[in-house]
């Protein structure tokens, strides 16, 4: 056998496309149920524009997805011998990112004025106010 060096090889899990969709739809829905809560209609187009809350579910998808892979890039060594299949540790690397990121969207509660979800809300309204360049 010839003496190759592979000590610069790594195991790798990639999180697929699937993944990112199936998260968008959660946090679309997550926005519009968390906007509900504070008694607006999420869904009403007249009220909000639903581009803008789609394009927050794509924002926090992307922050799920970045955070899932370092992560997962932390313990890539473990994952070898682990008695799990990869969809398994994805799943528990997403679903923690997720929790942390709706946590952190929050603010330190619902009726945070200054939350990530009142700014939301200002956009997609049509009330934020306009920023001059």
């Amino acid at each position: 056998m010839a003496k190759i060096n592979c000590e610069d090889s790594r195991f790798v899990i990639e999180i697929g496309d699937g993944v990112r969709r199936s998260l968008i739809r959660h946090f679309v829905n997550y926005l519009v149920a968390t906007i509900e809560k504070r008694g607006f209609n999420a869904r009403d187009t007249v009220l909000f524009n639903q581009d803008v809350i789609e394009a927050e579910a794509w924002r926090l998808t992307n922050i799920v997805i970045t955070r899932a892979r370092l992560d997962l890039d932390d313990i890539s060594d473990d994952l070898r011998s682990s008695e799990k299949s990869a969809s398994e540790i994805v799943a528990e690397e997403i679903d923690s990112a997720v929790s942390e990121t709706e946590l952190e969207y929050l603010g330190k509660g619902p009726d945070d004025e200054l939350s990530e979800l009142s700014m939301l809300i200002e956009r997609a309204s049509g009330h934020f106010p306009e920023i001059s360049r």
